[in-house]
């Protein structure tokens, strides 16, 4: 078995001690021999305390990477959660503000999800809402940012939406997308959603975020107490 750091240090620091009395003239070949072979395994050792040293800065750099994707990631959907939304979508709004391209943004809510947790079970609503997200995923752009605020609240930002009217069609590509979810054979527990959308022209007059969403949380209120009166 290969003597452990602590033992080559030991007796690399006791050898030198005793050589450096006796003078290094005057060392026997048995010593000298000793301290090449001593300093040879203190060599090794160092290189093999680098190569920790360098993996454990990389796993560390992965799990900061890690926790910092977590901590903006809602676990159910993969979206954004609502501080990872806030973050990004502030930026985006900042560019938009800039460059005084408008977006629109969309503020959804899935209908009835307390009933359908208390006749389906909380399996069933966390599927639910795992489809709303993949839905929202298909209507909007890549480049859109998406994110589950909470319960059963998305935002979705459409960034460079061209006008208005672009904007009521993606939210019209959206209810036609839940329509077409439910027509499908073998669905279980329908969809049911309510959007507020609200279009943004910086040319317009500059608008925050918070303003916007407030805005789309109201419209989305309204569409759901209208959903419900019919």
């Amino acid at each position: 078995m290969d003597p452990s750091p602590e033992q080559v240090f030991e007796e690399l620091t006791s050898l030198v001690a005793r050589i450096r009395r006796s003078a290094a003239s005057s060392a026997s070949e048995a010593d000298l021999a000793a301290l090449e072979t001593l300093a040879q395994a203190a060599a090794d050792h160092g290189r093999r305390l680098h190569e920790r040293l360098d993996a454990m800065t990389d796993a560390l750099a992965t799990a900061q990477q890690l926790l910092a994707e977590v901590s903006v990631r809602d676990g159910l959907t993969g979206l954004h959660n609502r501080r990872g939304f806030l973050e990004q979508a502030g930026l985006a709004a900042q560019l938009a503000d800039r460059t005084r391209r408008p977006l629109a943004l969309f503020y959804v809510g899935v209908d009835d999800m307390k009933a359908v947790n208390d006749r389906h079970g909380h399996a069933a609503g966390d599927e639910l809402l795992a489809e709303m997200a993949a839905i929202l995923r298909a209507t909007f752009r890549a480049t859109d940012v998406l994110g589950r605020l909470g319960g059963d609240e998305f935002a979705a930002l459409a960034i460079e939406c061209a006008d208005e009217a672009s904007a009521i069609g993606l939210l019209q590509r959206l209810y036609d997308a839940i329509t077409e979810r439910n027509a499908r054979e073998g669905v279980g527990v329908p969809l049911a959603a309510s959007a507020g959308l609200t279009f943004y022209d910086p040319a317009r007059g500059r608008r925050y975020l918070e303003s916007l969403l407030a805005e789309s949380d109201q419209r989305m209120y309204i569409a759901k107490q209208s959903r419900r009166g019919r």
